[in-house]
This record gives C-alpha cells, sequence and structure tokens, in this order.
C-alpha cells in the first residue's frame, strides 16, 4: 500500500492525518512540518522531517497532502510538491456525502459529515471542513476554506483563496469574490466583491 506524507501537524493537520487513517488507503502515514528538530510524533504518528528536507523523502512517499490552513500558502506548497514530483492526493473521511456527480480536484480535504451535491465543482487545494454543506451546482474555486458547518445554498460560487467562515450561510445563486472572508455566522445575501471581508446578519 502507498504511503502519505502530510504537510503541516497543527490542528488542522491532526484532523486530516486522522481523517486520511481512517479511509485505510495508506500503509503509513507521517507528518512533514517546520517544528520537526523539536516535535517528533503527533497524535501517535511520527513527524519525520521539515519542508526542506522532505523533498528527499519521494521515493519513499510518493503521496501528499497539504493540511495547513493559510489559503495561499497551501496552494503555493501543493504546486511546489507537484513540481518536485509527488502526487498531490485528496483526502475525504468516510462519513463525508460526495455525489457521483460531484467534481473533486486533486489536494481536497473534506471532512467528517461534510457534504458535497450533484454537479457541484470543488478547485484543487480547497478544504471543506466538518459539517460543511456544499449545494448542487456551486463551484469552488482554487484553494478556497467553507469552514465548519458552513452552507452554500445552490449555485453558489467561490473565487479562488476566500473563506467562508463557521457557521455562515450562503443563499442561492450567490457570487463571492476571489480573496474575501465571510465571516463566522454570517448570512450573505448579496454578491460579495473580491478582496471584501462581510460580516453579520445579513452580511455587509
Amino acid at each position: 500500500m502507498k504511503k502519505l506524507l502530510v504537510v503541516g501537524a497543527g490542528g488542522h493537520g491532526k484532523v486530516v492525518a486522522d481523517a486520511a487513517s481512517l479511509t485505510g488507503q495508506w500503509k503509513t502515514i507521517a507528518f512533514v512540518d517546520s517544528r520537526y528538530a523539536n516535535l517528533k510524533e503527533v497524535i501517535n504518528l511520527p513527524v519525520i522531517a521539515d519542508e526542506d528536507s522532505s523533498f528527499q523523502l519521494l521515493n519513499e512517499y510518493s503521496d501528499v497532502i497539504i493540511a495547513i490552513g493559510d489559503n495561499l500558502k497551501r496552494y503555493e506548497l501543493g504546486e511546489k510538491y507537484q513540481r518536485a514530483g509527488f502526487n498531490l492526493v485528496s483526502v475525504i473521511h468516510p462519513s463525508a456525502t460526495i455525489s457521483q456527480h460531484a467534481s473533486i480536484a486533486p489536494g481536497i480535504v473534506i471532512l467528517a459529515n461534510a457534504v458535497v451535491n450533484p454537479d457541484a465543482r470543488v478547485g484543487t487545494c480547497s478544504i471543506i471542513n466538518t459539517g460543511a454543506i456544499v449545494e448542487h451546482d456551486c463551484a469552488i474555486e482554487k484553494s478556497v476554506h467553507i469552514s465548519p458547518h458552513a452552507t452554500l445554498a445552490g449555485n453558489v460560487s467561490v473565487g479562488e483563496f476566500s473563506w467562508i467562515g463557521m457557521g455562515a450561510n450562503i443563499i442561492q445563486d450567490c457570487q463571492i469574490g476571489k480573496h474575501c472572508i465571510c465571516g463566522a455566522g454570517s448570512v450573505v445575501l448579496n454578491n460579495i466583491s473580491d478582496h471584501s471581508t462581510v460580516v453579520g446578519i445579513p452580511a455587509k
């Protein structure tokens, strides 16, 4: 069976590695983290390298997932590992519900009890976090984070590097621009332009 490198051993990395373990797809799972010199184990899995030295592990670990919360950094690292020859994989928790008609790009994390419905499209290096709902016909661009229990109604689009906060609700047909933040618990009723931060009910 294959071996998986999880880049990032912080809180998000723990959840990603745990989900990966539950899938049974990888014989061995290990972390890469900048704290390697002082951090040797997380959730009973080894930390075996820092980022710089991890590229020497290609012959042993062909698969990699980037488990870092920062949207831009996550995407940049995904590109870097792919250029080095690693296989950027997706990790999908066994309890997630993914339509057979959804499109899931490489490098995506979909966590426990999340739902991705028919004709939704999720771009590379995105996170669909615990209990989040991505309804039919949604278009999520690269390296977006849909936080725990956020809900995107049908035909919502979210631009690259945007972040939908925990428990936020986006009504149908809304367009969220790139590099946007929708605050936790916000209710988005209108389109949001690029590089905007909105909060509240309704979100402003």
